[in-house]
């Protein structure tokens, strides 16, 4: 969505605006033990570029975060939570670990 902004000095402020509010704490390093499931969706639905040297880590916050059911939930409720489905699919089959 911030690739849509037509400015990159507002577009830079307003994704460290955005960015703050996601990881209060600050970003992750890429060696963290786990992701956190918001920040996980966010790279599935945004197909960021830093997807194929976690993958291993986003596909252990997908095992882990799949209900009983097989759905994940949703911040946003049961319209996101299809597509943020359909996402996780498309990636855990572009990186092998399903076949479908």
């Amino acid at each position: 969505m911030f690739s849509e902004l037509p400015d990159l000095k507002q577009t830079l402020e307003i994704m460290g605006w955005a960015m703050r509010i996601i990881m209060p704490q600050g970003l992750l390093s890429a060696d963290a033990e786990e992701l956190p499931w918001m920040f996980v969706q966010g790279m599935i639905y945004d197909d960021s570029p830093s997807l194929g040297a976690r993958k291993d880590k986003i596909a252990y916050a997908i095992r882990n975060n799949q209900h009983p059911s097989g759905e994940w939930s949703h911040q946003f409720g049961t319209y996101n939570a299809v597509w943020a489905a359909i996402l996780i699919i498309r990636f855990l089959k572009i990186n092998k670990y399903i076949k479908i």
